[in-house]
């Protein structure tokens, strides 16, 4: 497997793209209920774990429940035994070992409500100096308070387009999660919500959707 990138630790994608390059930016889009926060937040585990420092920004969870994902994915123990508590003792020991795991990651998250493009760049130039980050997850662009006196067209377009530019001035890779209008069909880039600019913006478009054959 030739990575030239960061990767991500989903093997069939960094086989296609080779890994996440620095400087450009990944769109990751689909129905509600598809999985998007999930591959966006465990694309950032294992870049963490695979050594390359980042920032995970989740507007949309908080970041407890972030973390109680990640602790049940690294524990084999359902986030509800984890909520509840009511998990078998012996399985203790593997809840404090994911604890211990996550906690030696070079990763930092933020589920901070507030964020616009302009404290973004500002919070990510300050994590690449005093952390040396190479990627951040954004959890997701439409949340952001950019704009917000705009018609949904120019917001989009507005936000798109500084996301990319952060993207390309700080040197870091990204992944942006964005909203896709209701489809009937298979998705295309023109399906994204909002300014059909985003359709361009991107280095990379990625749409998880659901197969007949497979629920997963």
């Amino acid at each position: 497997l030739e990575i030239f990138g960061i990767p991500t630790g989903f093997r069939d994608l960094d086989e296609i793209t080779g890994g996440l390059q620095p400087g450009e930016i990944m769109y990751l889009s689909g129905i509600p209920g598809t999985g998007k926060s999930i591959f966006a937040a465990q694309a950032g585990f294992q870049m963490a774990q695979n050594g390359h420092p980042g920032v995970i920004y989740s507007l949309e969870m908080s970041g407890e429940q972030v973390v109680r994902r990640r602790l049940s994915h690294q524990s084999k123990i359902s986030v509800r035994q984890i909520k509840s508590g009511k998990f078998d003792p012996e399985k203790l020991t593997d809840i404090v070992d994911a604890v211990t795991a996550c906690d030696d990651l070079p990763l930092y998250l933020s589920d901070d409500v507030q964020w616009t493009t302009g404290s973004l760049r500002a919070d990510l130039s300050r994590l690449k100096v005093q952390h040396q980050i190479e990627w951040f997850v954004l959890d997701y662009a439409y949340l952001l308070k950019d704009g917000l006196g705009l018609s949904e067209n120019d917001r989009t377009g507005q936000i798109s387009a500084q996301l990319k530019s952060i993207s390309r001035s700080l040197n870091l890779a990204g992944i942006v999660i964005h909203s896709l209008r209701k489809t009937s069909g298979v998705p295309t880039g023109h399906d994204l919500r909002g300014n059909n600019q985003q359709f361009y913006d991107p280095d990379l478009l990625i749409f998880l959707t659901e197969s007949g054959d497979d629920p997963n």
